[in-house]
């Protein structure tokens, strides 16, 4: 994980101050070497010291649910990507299926 191509870069970057961590570097030596804020560095490895593995994922936000779906989402983005010929969907029409922030 600390090392993937494919793993996601926050979860690569916590996974590589828990490996630094391991080979006993100091908080300062491992901010450093990753670009991370010290704080950063001592939040990840004290949620990895009470956590484990699942310290390292992001905790739930609070605010406001999405409005749309993962669905959704997907569709707009896939209409979105294709001609207005192929789709038959003007450009105007595409617009009016997403919000004016976007999604």
């Amino acid at each position: 994980m600390a090392y993937g191509h494919k793993t996601e870069h926050r979860l690569r970057v916590r996974a590589q101050v828990v490996l630094h961590a391991a080979r006993g570097r100091s908080n300062a030596r491992m901010a450093q070497e990753t670009g991370l804020h010290l704080d950063t560095v001592r939040r990840w490895r004290g949620r990895f010291a009470g956590q484990g593995l699942p310290g390292l994922k992001d905790r739930q936000r609070c605010g406001h649910p999405p409005v749309f779906t993962p669905l959704r989402v997907a569709e707009v983005t896939a209409l979105a990507c294709r001609l207005p010929a192929e789709s038959g969907v003007s450009a105007a029409v595409a617009a009016g299926h997403a919000p004016p922030g976007g999604l």
